[in-house]
């Protein structure tokens, strides 16, 4: 058999998708956040640098024809604040000799663009210095004094463990901060959900506190929009559904009433002829086969009816409080006869007081009627029948026992379904009685089992919702 697949949950997609789009647009943010703020602190660097190399640039001099330059530990203190951060730096003169700093420090590459941000010829560039990544700032300097004519380079390189760890901070920042609001937002986003789907638990709401039968249109004038489709869809298949209905019941009534005339005057017919004839053995063969027919077509009936939402809707009119003790010992009285007739014992057994059930007196009395016929019919002559009412918490038991053959413990469940009869079984019937028992059984929220009797045969218990005792009569 294949697996069915498992229903989704729309609110538990809607969730996925938008947590999907949120973490999509999160990750997008937080990344272009961090270039944004990454490349703000990189020209804040830049700048810092350029101040730097400008203050050695102040400095340079012509002294007796020769470029020279007093580098003050100031010009370099800015980049001391963190032990990790390194400077190294360079100064060539308008002829490109060296004048001071690091004498191997790389020559400035070729096509560096010079920076569109500052005034000053200032080229920025990534290079590396001894095994030592750099940034650097290179600065063309004037230089108009003392016979020189031209412009002196200085190069000024900042390692980039700080720019590094100042990376490593924005991002990690970035990060956190997007999940905090990816936290707050999913937070959100899950009570949004669970507010706009709650049209669809009022909907359900309502149509679950509907009776079975009730097929009038579902009211949701409150409803949003969006689900007025779904309930005019509802409201158009309850009409089909009630128009089907009203065919069926109406089928039924006819059907009953045609059979049952047409049976009734039969049978009348019959009854004079066996009484007019002297030899009314075939005729009593076909009377009994006609009392068949009439128990069957009451047994389809009710089988039918069962169904039936408005008759046994646990709020249906046709709901009420009813005393099993009564109720039992009414339909034993009614049976006595039939057992007095095949020499049976049919007795009521002690009954607790107050056994109160909310059932349809009708159907009740139908579901003991055919418990009490199919141990008249099985119960061979002498033997005997009991039908006693037993109490729990919340359940009330009715046993119905006999010493007949009872079933096979392999058969007990099988003789549940419509027209099943054991092999082998002596009596006449239709195999509908127990399938009506369950069904009127399962209608009033009950079971029935079967079970090996005290007697030797079989015991039947019924089991249904215990009702609270009846008030106090008003005096």
């Amino acid at each position: 058999m294949a697996r069915q697949p498992s229903a989704t949950s729309l609110r538990r997609t809607l969730l996925w998708r938008l947590a999907l789009a949120l973490l999509t647009v999160g990750i997008v943010s937080a990344f272009a956040s961090y270039r944004t703020a990454l490349k703000e602190a990189n020209q804040a660097h830049d700048r810092t640098l350029l101040a730097s190399t400008r203050s050695i640039a102040e400095r340079i001099h012509v002294t007796n024809g020769r470029v020279t330059v007093n580098v003050p530990y100031g010009a370099l203190d800015t980049f001391q604040i963190d032990a990790r951060g390194r400077i190294f730096y360079r100064v060539l003169d308008p002829a490109g000799h060296f004048v001071s700093g690091e004498k191997d420090f790389p020559a400035m590459p070729a096509n560096v663009p010079r920076s569109e941000d500052y005034p000053a010829l200032v080229h920025f560039y990534d290079d590396a210095y001894a095994g030592t990544p750099l940034r650097v700032a290179a600065l063309w300097q004037p230089v108009t004094e003392g016979g020189q004519q031209g412009v002196a380079l200085v190069q000024v390189g900042e390692s980039l463990e700080m720019r590094d760890d100042m990376a490593r901070r924005l991002l990690f920042t970035m990060l956190w901060q997007q999940a905090a609001m990816i936290g707050v937002s999913m937070t959100l986003l899950a009570l949004t959900v669970a507010a706009t789907l709650r049209p669809l638990k009022r909907l359900q709401d309502r149509i679950q506190a509907r009776r079975a039968s009730d097929l009038a249109p579902v009211e949701g004038d409150d409803l949003p929009r969006e689900i007025q489709p779904l309930l005019q869809t509802l409201n158009q298949y309850l009409e089909r559904l009630r128009v089907i209905v009203e065919n069926q019941k109406r089928f039924l009534d006819d059907a009953a009433h045609q059979l049952r005339t047409s049976l009734t005057l039969v049978r009348g017919h019959v009854d004079q002829r066996i009484r007019a004839s002297d030899h009314g053995g075939d005729l009593a063969e076909v009377k009994a086969a006609i009392d068949r027919t009439v128990r069957l077509t009451n047994q389809l009936l009710t089988l039918a009816r069962t169904g039936d939402g408005d008759v046994l809707a646990p709020d249906g009119d046709a709901m009420q409080r009813i005393e099993l003790g009564n109720l039992c010992r009414d339909i034993c009285a009614e049976w006595y006869l039939h057992a007095r007739e095949r020499r049976q014992d049919l007795s009521v057994g002690e009954c607790p007081a107050g056994a109160w059930v909310v059932g349809n007196e009708a159907m009740l009395r139908e579901m003991l009627a055919n418990l009490l016929h199919n141990a008249v019919s099985y119960t061979p002559a002498g033997g005997s029948i009991s039908v006693t009412v037993e109490r729990s918490d919340s359940t009330l038991c009715i046993l119905v026992d006999d010493s007949g053959p009872g079933i096979p413990s392999a058969d007990r469940e099988r003789v549940f379904e419509r027209f099943v009869r054991i092999a082998g079984t002596l009596g006449a019937g239709s195999g509908l009685g127990l399938a009506i028992v369950r069904q009127i059984c399962e209608a009033h929220q009950g079971s029935v089992q079967l079970e090996s009797g005290d007697k030797g045969g079989l015991r039947v218990r019924v089991t249904l919702p215990a009702a609270p005792a009846a008030p106090p009569a008003v005096a």
